[in-house]
């Protein structure tokens, strides 16, 4: 699509036009009947998934169908992602319903998320965007029941790796979104001007995250495979990763694979065969990646804000006049204050702004008991006897660490159109319910030490030894 149709696109479907019913318009690109034949068809092939294996099916196509659903360019493909976004997390709320085995315990804090999305929708029903910010809220709904439903399903940290390779695999198949876009449309992939990737016409700060996630589970892929084919290619990918984040000019995403990539140093420098491999894979492919346009990347070396600390503050002060946020209100934007005119770029800001202190709660008291537990888990880590668990505890510790840290510069963790937000829900759902299990694992070791002390002390009284069998 050419610059100046893709400007006239985004204006009347776009990325920051709040006032049009983007509904409207979709439906225009894809009638109802041809969408009502679609979910049939979806139904018939998800009975036909064995149900074991129906919920990770599933979760490959999420990165994919939710980073398509922002090439504005695709036209049909865009619409019919975008509109059906929420039948693919209502069918991972079933699969993971009727995954068969014993079901994990789920505290009842978890359904925060369930009543936070009804009280959004609440808040946003007198919006000047109205039946887009239902439309949204009520998708993060379909979101918060999918994460709930997968997270029941998982039993331990074997079932929660099977997800992060599920993850792996479905972000690593969104990579050829973007390098198909550069492929076939050229300089055409950048925005003019300002030489940052937007392939298919996707936004680079709404698809940049996705690289970040990508990168994670490709250096958990390589720390954890066996086989030095899979090694090298999830090496590949994680150079692919930052090379794409390089490109989108997106600091906040750049920050997040920064953030995680360190952190997986720990684990890494006890093999530095692998990482020297990886070095040398990574400077042979980011250069070229990054060297497809001239200038990308530059914005990432700027140190300013972009003003954000001031937006935090009009928003701080909006939040003092409006405590509920937008509940009772009307003729507001439920994207963004008319007045500030600019998104919060601040997750828990955004609450305050869409459902005032009221969801700030809501959605912060399973933050800190997940951060909570993640931290203590991982110092505990040792106490898993296989590595390939300690690797998972140390791999979801990376990422929620860079997920605390982002929400600070960006919204994105509470979006349900980002496969981040899907993840960061899962991650958090899980480690609130996994207390249980460390708490055991914590009480059966001082047993064992204690038992060991008792026999130590057996030992040395009036040299007494134990019973030949």
């Amino acid at each position: 699509m050419p610059v100046a149709a893709r400007g006239e696109h985004e204006a009347c479907v776009g990325r920051d036009a709040p006032d049009m019913d983007k509904l409207d318009l979709y439906l225009e690109i894809v009638p109802l009947p041809v969408l009502a034949l679609v979910a049939v068809i979806a139904c018939i092939v998800f009975a036909m998934m064995p149900a074991n294996h129906r919920p990770f099916i599933l979760i490959w196509f999420l990165p994919s169908w939710l980073f398509l659903s922002k090439c504005l360019d695709l036209g049909v493909v865009q619409a019919a992602t975008k509109l059906s976004s929420g039948l693919l997390l209502l069918m991972i709320a079933v699969a993971g319903f009727l995954r068969p085995g014993e079901r994990r315990h789920m505290p009842g804090v978890v359904w925060l998320y369930v009543i936070a999305g009804v009280w959004m929708m609440a808040c946003v029903m007198g919006t000047s965007n109205q039946m887009d910010m239902l439309l949204l809220r009520g998708q993060g709904i379909m979101m918060a029941l999918a994460a709930i439903s997968i997270v029941a399903c998982l039993r331990d940290l074997e079932d929660l790796a099977r997800f992060m390779r599920a993850m792996a695999v479905g972000t690593t198949v969104a990579l050829i979104i973007p390098a198909s876009s550069i492929v076939f449309q050229g300089s055409g992939a950048f925005l003019a001007g300002m030489h940052r990737l937007e392939p298919w016409g996707a936004a680079s700060n709404l698809i940049g995250i996705t690289f970040a996630i990508s990168g994670a589970m490709l250096l958990y892929l390589t720390l954890t495979s066996k086989s030095s084919f899979w090694r090298a290619f999830c090496m590949a990918g994680f150079a692919a990763s930052i090379g794409f984040a390089y490109l989108t000019g997106s600091r906040m995403s750049f920050m997040s694979l920064g953030v995680i990539s360190l952190l997986m140093l720990i684990p890494m420098v006890k093999r530095p065969g692998m990482l020297l491999g990886g070095a040398l894979i990574a400077a042979i492919l980011v250069p070229i990646i990054t060297g497809v346009e001239e200038g990308a990347g530059g914005r990432l070396t700027e140190l300013h804000t972009s003003g954000r600390f001031g937006i935090w503050a009009d928003y701080l002060r909006l939040f003092i006049q409006r405590p509920l946020g937008l509940f009772g209100t009307s003729g507001n934007n439920g994207l963004m204050d008319n007045i500030i005119g600019n998104h919060a770029h601040n997750a828990w800001v955004d609450m305050l702004f869409v459902g005032g202190f009221p969801l700030f709660l809501m959605l912060a008291i399973p933050a800190y008991m997940a951060g909570k537990t993640i931290w203590r888990t991982w110092r505990l880590r040792k106490l898993w006897q296989r590595p390939e668990d300690q690797m998972t505890i140390h791999t979801s510790a990376s990422i929620m660490a860079a997920m605390f840290l982002q929400s600070m510069t960006n919204q994105a963790l509470y979006y349900p159109t980002f496969t981040w937000a899907f993840l960061g829900m899962v991650f958090f759902m899980f480690f609130i319910s996994f207390r249980e299990d460390v708490d055991y694992m914590e009480a059966d070791a001082w047993a064992q030490a204690e038992a060991w002390d008792a026999y130590e002390e057996a030992v040395a009284a009036e040299n007494w030894e134990p019973e030949k069998s």
